[in-house]
């Protein structure tokens, strides 16, 4: 923002969330890496959209239901 702060953007909610696969990949020294599988029942995206002034404008958000034989 003008003030030099972060800016919330995007935010996602999950419910029921669950890891299903984790894998560290320590092959290259400086570039670690570690992956997460989640599994999850919902989720909910929401966006904090700005106006050409900065200025928030209302939210949006869609949400998905997702279900696993």
């Amino acid at each position: 923002n003008a003030q030099g702060g972060l800016v919330k953007q995007m935010q996602y909610t999950l419910q029921n969330v669950m890891i299903s696969q984790y894998d560290l990949d320590a092959a290259a020294e400086a570039n670690n890496q570690e992956k997460i599988h989640l599994d999850y029942s919902h989720i909910e995206i929401k966006t904090f959209p700005y106006d050409a002034q900065g200025n928030a404008v209302a939210p949006q958000s869609w949400g998905y239901i997702v279900l696993v034989d």
